[in-house]
């Protein structure tokens, strides 16, 4: 089943920007005055230094005015929304029926919906939000079409037992974990089990590419990292889950790691206090995905709009 055209490029002026900056800005919470450093912003760093100094020095801390990035706020809410809806149903599942009908598709369809009315700035996008939330709704009720079709699976098949949820659902969503000892934060998206351990997934609406790949590994990472400090829970394996490509990028989390983060907790600290913002690493893919692209004076996002073109699904899975 393919997802409605992509929508065409739309150029929002410099005075369109700032605009929807100022609007968004007023909407949301001051930022952090603390030293507390958070996953987001050793990804940031990762990707462009000058992007983690904006992290803490900008006068909000808010997701840029673009429909791509308030896709991904909505697309993650959604999903953590249907995932606890799952959960439930899994967990109680004696027959196929338990798990798909019709009643079950609107349910979901309409906590799809409530993420997407609820949302601060999604409609300043017009045609282009009504066409995101068209695709995006598609995708993400046939992502939920697929787990009920393994779960029915498995259980023609006699074969989950009382581990059907743990196997296509996640145990935990927007869990949010902290070590005290680093002043070191973060909310991790999903949380599977994996035996006696745990595996913390990191999901992204961007395609998956090789100049965001280790940015978003780190984030991963960082989400085991704090949970083996703060819980003492084994972690082997981190996750970063591409939605929109289902595509999983699955690596070892090991001491190599752990070194890595401690590293670079240390270096968001030094950008905060350098006299200084530090060198950015522009480029179309990073800027475009940047929250702080509209005030940046390197940013080389050429179009508030662009972010959102390669976002958008070009085919549902079936």
């Amino acid at each position: 089943m393919r997802a409605p055209a992509r929508p065409k490029r739309v150029e929002l002026t410099t005075s369109d920007r700032a605009h929807l900056w100022k609007e968004v800005s007023n909407a949301r919470i001051p930022w952090r005055t603390s030293g507390r450093v958070s996953a987001t912003d050793l990804r940031r760093l990762v990707q462009c230094p000058l992007s983690a100094w904006y992290g803490a020095t900008a006068p909000f801390e808010t997701a840029a005015p673009t429909l791509g990035l308030a896709i991904g706020e909505i697309v993650h809410a959604s999903r953590a929304d249907l995932s606890r809806s799952a959960r439930a149903r899994f967990l109680r599942a004696k027959s196929p029926e338990d798990l798909w009908s019709p009643s079950i598709e609107a349910l979901n369809r309409d906590l799809i919906g409530q993420n997407f009315d609820r949302h601060v700035f999604i409609n300043a996008f017009g045609t282009q939000a009504a066409e995101a939330r068209l695709a995006y709704t598609t995708l993400l009720l046939a992502m939920e079409r697929q787990r009920a079709a393994r779960g029915a699976d498995l259980l023609a098949a006699e074969s989950a037992g009382a581990n059907l949820a743990d196997q296509l659902v996640p145990i935990e969503v927007e869990v949010p974990v902290y070590d005290e000892n680093r002043d070191l934060a973060g909310i991790c998206d999903e949380v599977w089990r994996d035996g006696e351990n745990i595996i913390p997934v990191e999901l992204k609406t961007s395609p998956p590419s090789k100049e965001h790949q280790l940015a978003n590994r780190v984030q991963a990472a960082t989400y085991g990292s704090l949970f083996t400090a703060a819980s003492g829970q084994k972690v082997l394996q981190c996750r970063v889950h591409y939605l929109t490509e289902g595509v999983e990028d699955s690596f070892e989390f090991n001491r190599s790691w752990e070194r890595r983060i401690t590293h670079l907790v240390s270096e968001v600290r030094a950008i905060r206090v350098a006299p200084r913002p530090p060198k950015g690493r522009p480029s179309p893919s990073i800027c475009g995905y940047c929250s702080f692209q509209a005030v940046c004076p390197e940013s080389q996002a050429p179009s508030l709009m662009d972010s959102m073109v390669s976002l958008l699904p070009s085919e549902a899975p079936t």
